[in-house]
């Protein structure tokens, strides 16, 4: 009888033994396979902010080309028109209103507080049109 308690006793600690083996392979398993989920995750947000940085970078330089070219259409347009204003022999008068209208919408059109050359233009202009006592202007 004793060696049935025994053979008894000896399976119950196998299947303890067995379980807990069982037990922590399965942890170290999910350990293992969450630890792979966070370095995939973490690999997919840093391409993710990548290319956001990279699309926000282009965007900056489009919005970049567009303001600096604004101004360069804005005065070849004036240009020309005020060409095709002397070759059709328009009197001076006629030409000086037009780059009066013209410089007065430019003005309005760029933002005044703006840095770079148009914001300096702008502030130039108005500071011809309406200029403070005691300030020369270039």
């Amino acid at each position: 009888m004793k060696k049935n308690h025994h053979d008894v006793s000896d399976k119950i600690k196998k299947i303890g033994t067995g379980n807990l083996v069982c037990s922590l392979l399965m942890a170290v398993f999910f350990v293992s396979l969450s630890i792979l989920f966070y370095v995939f995750l973490h690999n997919s947000i840093k391409e993710n902010i990548k290319d956001q940085d990279m699309l926000m970078a282009k965007e900056s330089i489009a919005l970049y080309e567009r303001y600096l070219s604004t101004g360069m259409d804005l005065v070849e347009f004036e240009s020309s028109l005020i060409s095709e204003m002397i070759a059709k022999g328009d009197q001076n008068d006629s030409l000086l209103t037009h780059m009066t209208t013209a410089t007065d919408i430019i003005i309005e059109e760029v933002d005044s507080d703006s840095t770079g050359l148009y914001g300096y233009i702008c502030l130039t202009m108005i500071m011809i049109r309406h200029p403070a006592p005691g300030i020369r202007v270039p």
